[in-house]
């Protein structure tokens, strides 16, 4: 309630309602919304009893390859930024590890490691996002409950969104579904947060939702830099993630 709160005079006024009150909430996902390491691990581990009731012989687990490949080829896995500390096309790199491994060590042609690693990968994202309510934040829910139950000043839901650098999507939770309105995955968008270019993808995916149509409903022609220069972003909008660079840096400007 303190989070999304009324609009007072000292706060806005009654004349700046649509840009003084909160419309929108965004959230990052990894380490925000549920602990990342044990998600992945329970994932993993999924995928290697997958491939071990396959017959599939592991030297390596994919984890580790995924690792080897991408410090080998950073410009495939992270195309704007060659110098990138993590990966931005997280699918295409998993996806990558399983073909490494079905290819190196089990004798797989080309087609035939391309299909099996997209039915592993399923197995594997499948696995996260299962593992994922078993290791939620404090609260995550009830939190997430109040937040919906919202209205804005003019009767509208208040709009809520995930924006993360990983491939999860807060839609494929059951526990989740009913909260979410839009996610940006940073792969989608071809580079990660910080770049601004992640959270206008996010305008892009709300701006048409009623919560948002009077701040949006002035502007003729789309165009990001105008979205930036003319201070239409404002205190309306509320991101909430654990990175102070990626988060609350990159939100703030």
């Amino acid at each position: 309630q303190g989070l999304v709160g009324e609009v007072t005079q000292e706060n806005g006024g009654n004349g700046n309602h649509d840009r003084s009150e909160v419309r929108v909430v965004t959230f990052d996902l990894d380490n925000t919304l549920w602990k990342t390491s044990k998600v992945i691990s329970a994932a993993d581990d999924a995928l290697a009893t997958y491939l071990e009731s396959c017959d599939i012989s592991t030297p390596k687990r994919v984890g580790v390859i995924m690792r080897e490949l991408f410090e080998s080829n950073k410009l495939k896995y992270a195309p704007q930024n060659p110098d990138a500390t993590f990966a931005v096309l997280l699918t295409l790199l998993r996806k990558d590890a399983i073909r490494e491994v079905l290819q190196q060590y089990n004798s797989y042609g080309e087609e035939e490691a391309e299909a099996f690693s997209e039915q592993a990968f399923e197995v594997w994202t499948q696995a996260r996002h299962d593992a994922i309510p078993s290791h939620f934040a404090k609260s995550v829910l009830p939190s997430l409950q109040t937040i919906r139950d919202m209205k804005t000043s003019d009767g509208h839901a208040i709009v809520v969104g995930a924006i993360t650098d990983g491939n999860s999507d807060p839609r494929n939770v059951t526990d989740l579904l009913p909260y979410f309105d839009f996610c940006i995955n940073s792969e989608s968008v071809g580079t990660s947060k910080p770049d601004k270019q992640v959270y206008l993808a996010a305008i892009h995916q709300f701006s048409f939702q009623p919560a948002v149509q009077k701040i949006f409903e002035n502007i003729q022609h789309w165009d990001d830099e105008q979205i930036m220069d003319n201070n239409i972003i404002g205190p309306w909008w509320v991101h909430i993630g654990d990175d102070f660079i990626k988060d609350i840096v990159a939100a703030k400007e």
